[in-house]
């Protein structure tokens, strides 16, 4: 089993509503990994109203967000 990767970098763009521990990100490549290496996955919301291909990082889920690969 494989998956494409979509590889994420900080990025320098702000929003206009900044708060406390805002991450934006924005892509970087793409790759092709196999799935007995995924460990976990995370929520990665699109930004609007700001460039394309930007995403902010949501780290205030619940265990149900996450995927859990190989059990």
């Amino acid at each position: 089993n494989m998956a494409v990767v979509q590889w994420l970098k900080e990025a320098k763009w702000k929003p206009k509503t900044y708060w406390k521990n805002c991450q934006v990100f924005e892509e970087k490549g793409r790759s092709i990994i196999f799935l007995k290496y995924v460990v976990w996955a995370c929520h990665m919301i699109p930004t609007f109203g700001g460039p394309d291909r930007m995403y902010y990082l949501n780290d205030i889920v619940d265990a149900d967000m996450f995927l859990c690969c190989g059990n």
